[in-house]
C-alpha cells in the first residue's frame, strides 16, 4: 500500500490520464463530411484508420481508465493522512 500513498505515483497516474485522453481526441476526424482522417494526430488514410484506430483507442482508454483509478486511489490515500 505504499505506492499509493507515494505523491510521485499521483503524479504519474495524472500524466498519464492526460496524455491518453489528448491521444484519445487524436483519433478522431479532422472534418465532419471529408474523407480526411487523423491517427495520433497525423492525418492518414481511411483504410489504415479503419483498421488501427479501434485497436488504439482501446488500448488509451484502458490506460486512461488505469491513470483515473491510480489517481484516485492515490488521492484517497494522501487526504487520509
Amino acid at each position: 500500500m505504499n505506492f499509493f500513498k507515494n505523491k510521485i505515483t499521483l503524479i504519474i497516474s495524472l500524466i498519464v490520464l492526460i496524455v491518453n485522453v489528448i491521444f484519445l481526441f487524436g483519433y478522431s476526424f479532422i472534418g465532419f463530411g471529408t474523407q480526411r482522417y487523423s491517427f495520433a494526430f497525423f492525418e492518414v488514410s481511411q483504410a489504415f484508420y479503419q483498421t488501427y484506430a479501434p485497436i488504439a483507442t482501446g488500448v488509451h482508454i484502458i490506460l486512461a481508465l488505469t491513470g483515473l483509478v491510480i489517481f484516485i486511489i492515490s488521492l484517497v490515500f494522501l487526504l487520509k493522512k
